[in-house]
């Protein structure tokens, strides 16, 4: 039987019709298929080939995975049909059997080297690049081939160097010899929106960090981190920033007496969005102190201590004491996501309190003692976020979940929907359970 695209209906519909439905194909969030779905077209029919080449739009995602010469003519193809569209530029070059020796990677300085001799001389049409490596190396040659170059059209940039253990106290920046601050793309990027820099330091000062929509930075080595006054000039430098990421070290100093001079002094009147992850909580309660916010609608808080040094002391209280000072800030605050936290009840009960306009709640590796204020009986004018109706449960064991759930299902305000992913579990499928007026989700992953 023929294929559904070879059939002669096919070919009657409009050229623009079909270059569209092949647009269409390409919006996928597997990028190996967004980069195939453009040849497979191309090969059911003279026709189609035809439309297909006279599609620029169609070949703009680029992506890669190693050098290698198949890689290399298929870009090189890529990129000559694309002319002149924005080009989506995606490289991979992690290698799961690395042996985390800064030495020892397949992929190295020189292959970088050719992949961008390739990519540099269409700098005028990237709109997003997007950089994964196990290694600092391939990362360097990037800000060191463009570091005179301009990028005039880049609105996404992200550059993640994946280790999140340069966040560990006394944990130093490698390689030393390739420490130096380089400014990316000489500071001129000016359509620059949104930046994620992980494991990925720059020259703060001659980068440009300004007028973002989103800006992410993790995984640093403390030493290579900004100082307090550039910090502070970045963000002040975005005001409509929507979305900010911290994890890990963010400044390379800052104290009580840092504090005290520049409290408030950073005016995020548009942020939306914090996730904010450390392993030093009095540390952290000092950077969210810098912070002045008023609409913010979603937050996440990660003591990254509980995952990537489990044995070294840690109490979050710092950073839940800063929220209940601040708690007429953080009314506004709808989405709540807490992760690896670790306090005494006394610290966690005034601050899940602060949301009073809560409605979502992730709970992940968070002993569930803590939120025994959500569950204990309560007035109808006293429970803690009444407008709290969907709960995210990670980390937590399927009695101890079951027991919360009823625990509220009891009050005034019960939860509308609790989902529970359970890891290494007995439980083979979805069981939904109703208690109450709540639906309670158990999910298997």
């Amino acid at each position: 039987m023929a294929s559904p695209l070879s059939q002669p209906g096919a070919h009657t519909l409009p050229p623009e019709t079909v270059a569209h439905i092949f647009m269409v194909g390409t919006y996928t969030n597997r990028r190996r298929d967004t980069v195939s779905f453009p040849l497979l077209v191309s090969h059911v029919s003279s026709y189609w080939r035809r439309l297909a080449l006279s599609t620029p739009a169609l070949w703009t995602t680029v992506f890669m995975t190693d050098a290698s010469i198949s890689l290399i003519s298929r870009t090189l193809t890529w990129l000559s049909r694309s002319r002149p569209y924005p080009l989506q530029i995606y490289l991979d070059f992690r290698d799961t059997n690395w042996n985390w020796d800064e030495g020892n990677h397949q992929f190295r300085w020189n292959h970088m080297e050719q992949v961008l001799r390739i990519l540099m001389p269409h700098m005028s049409r990237w709109q997003i690049f997007e950089l994964l490596s196990d290694t600092w190396e391939p990362i360097y040659a990037l800000l060191w081939h463009s570091k005179n170059q301009s990028a005039p059209i880049l609105r996404t940039i992200s550059l993640n160097r994946c280790n999140a253990y340069f966040v560990l106290p006394g944990e130093h920046f490698r390689p030393p010899a390739l420490i130096q601050h380089i400014p990316l793309f000489s500071g001129n990027a000016p359509s620059l929106r949104n930046v994620i820099l992980a494991g990925t330091h720059v020259n703060w000062t001659r980068s440009p960090l300004r007028n973002l929509a989103e800006l992410d930075l993790r995984y640093h080595a403390q030493e290579v981190t900004p100082t307090i006054y550039e910090f502070i000039d970045i963000l002040r430098s975005s005001p409509f920033l929507q979305k900010l990421t911290i994890l890990g070290w963010v400044v390379r100093s800052i104290d009580a007496a840092v504090v005290a001079q520049f409290s408030g002094s950073i005016a995020l009147q548009t942020l939306r969005e914090l996730t904010f992850g450390c392993m030093d909580a009095s540390y952290g309660s000092h950077v969210l102190s810098l912070l002045s916010v008023r609409t913010l609608s979603k937050l996440s808080l990660e003591d990254m201590a509980s995952s990537l040094g489990p044995m070294l002391p840690h109490d979050s209280t710092p950073i839940l004491s800063f929220f209940v000072q601040r708690s007429q800030s953080f009314r506004s605050v709808e989405s709540l996501n807490v992760k690896g936290i670790k306090c005494g009840v006394r610290s966690f009960t005034p601050f899940i309190r602060v949301f009073t306009h809560l409605r979502y709640l992730s709970i992940d590796g968070v002993e569930l003692s803590l939120v025994s204020d959500l569950v204990a009986s309560h007035g109808r004018n006293d429970t803690p976020c009444p407008r709290l109706s969907h709960v995210m449960l990670r980390g937590i064991s399927l009695h101890t979940a079951r027991s919360f759930v009823r625990g509220r299902a009891q009050s005034h305000y019960p939860f509308t929907s609790v989902i529970l992913e359970l890891h290494n579990s007995t439980v083979a499928h979805i069981r939904v359970e109703q208690i109450g007026r709540t639906t309670f989700r158990i999910v298997p992953v």
